[in-house]
Parts: structure tokens; C-alpha cells; sequence
């Protein structure tokens, strides 16, 4: 059985949104419990992926995802997908982001100003 975190937030159907979360390890041999940091997301139920960090320095990696809210809440999971005996596999800065219309439209290019 897989560990993790679910949150369930309010959303406006049709509207876009940005996920964004880090994901840290520890991937340097010279630790015990050393591995890559890996996690299974959900939306809604549905996998949206698996990420994975294999960064040796032990930073961070960033993600980005985009989604069009479905419902009046949008549930999100992150699943521990890290190998048996990783010791580090860190979720943080999760956030959701509204994008405006203003972000999602096209500029438009010189020849609609005409």
C-alpha cells in the first residue's frame, strides 16, 4: 500500500488552473537510505503522472502542471513512489494557481491592431 497526502479545494468548472509542487531527495551514495524522490499525482482520481527526482545535490526538483477544473472541488493526491529504503522523498510547496483569462488568451499579432 502506497503512503501519501490527499486535499480536496474548491474549483470552478471550466476555469484552468496550475499546479505546482517540489519534490526533494537525498541521491548521493554516501548517505544511507540514499534513492530517488518519487511520487504518483492525481486528479481527481485520475494519475496525471509519476515524477521523479534523481538530482544528486539533494535539491529540489519543480513541477508545473496544467488542468481545467472539472467540478465545484478538484481533489488532489500525491502518492510515495520511491523504491523500498529511500529515506528522503520530500513534497513541498504544493500550490494551485488560477489562471486569469488574460493569461490563457493569445496576444494578438501586429496585424489585428491594424
Amino acid at each position: 500500500m502506497q503512503t501519501g497526502v490527499e486535499q480536496t479545494v474548491a474549483t470552478v468548472p471550466g476555469a484552468q488552473y496550475l499546479l505546482s509542487f517540489y519534490l526533494g531527495s537525498v541521491n548521493n551514495a554516501a548517505y544511507p537510505g540514499s534513492g530517488n524522490a518519487s511520487a504518483v499525482v492525481l486528479i481527481n482520481g485520475s494519475s496525471i503522472g509519476v515524477f521523479t527526482n534523481s538530482n544528486a545535490s539533494g535539491l529540489s526538483a519543480n513541477w508545473q502542471l496544467f488542468f481545467t477544473a472539472t467540478g465545484s472541488t478538484t481533489t488532489f493526491d500525491f502518492f510515495n513512489n520511491a523504491i523500498a529504503g529511500v529515506a528522503l522523498a520530500g513534497l513541498d510547496n504544493v500550490q494551485m494557481t488560477p489562471l486569469t483569462q488574460a493569461a490563457t488568451r493569445s496576444i494578438p499579432t501586429l496585424s489585428h491592431w491594424g
